[in-house]
Parts: structure tokens; sequence; C-alpha cells
């Protein structure tokens, strides 16, 4: 299994839809959520470029009533910030991920979290 690479406007649009909910809609979408499945590429992949640490912000497919969780790698502190690595130029090393497996779907029936 492989993480999704996002572009900064996918991740954008994603982000923003989120916001965009309503308490009530956001509730409705997370009510059957329990966890996401992170994949080791994804994290190994930022984790590869002078990554600090990752950041998750949610986000929110419309399309597929899906709750998502994006992740960034960050710079490490400066003066009590660990910025977004979100580079919008060509070529850039930006490493957006979404992580789309989310649990009901992605789950462990057999997990003592479950």
């Amino acid at each position: 299994m492989s993480a999704i690479e996002l572009s900064i406007q996918e991740a954008r649009a994603y982000v923003d839809a989120w916001r965009n909910l309503t308490k009530v809609e956001k509730g409705d979408a997370m009510n059957e959520l329990k966890a996401w499945l992170i994949p080791h590429d994804a994290v190994h992949a930022l984790f590869a470029d002078d990554v600090y640490a990752i950041r998750t912000y949610l986000g929110y497919d419309g399309t597929n009533n899906e709750v998502k969780l994006i992740v960034v790698g960050t710079t490490s502190e400066v003066n009590g910030v660990f910025s977004d690595i979100i580079n919008t130029g060509v070529g850039q090393n930006t490493k957006i991920y979404n992580f789309t497996l989310p649990c009901p779907t992605g789950c462990d029936p057999q997990s003592a979290l479950f």
C-alpha cells in the first residue's frame, strides 16, 4: 500500500472543504471514523528529505464523503515555529501526502482498539 502524494492545490482544496463544513456536517463526517492507516513509504519519504517533524491537517472529500488526513513535513524549530515545507514552485521539494485509508474501511477488526 502506498500513500498518494498531493499537489499544494489538491491539499488546499481538501483542507478548505473541511474548514467550510458546519459543526453538524463535521460530526456526521467523523461519526464512523476511528483511525487512519499510515503507510510506511510516505513517512519514510517525508523523513528522507531533511524533514524534522510531520504535521497533519484534516481535509474533506465531498465527492466520496470522506475525511482525509493530510501530512506535510516541517523544518526544525525556529523561534518556536516548525514551518511546513510547502513550496509552490515547479521542481521544489514538497512532500504532501493524503492518507486516505480511514478506518472503518482500513480497520483491523481483531485489534483491541477496534
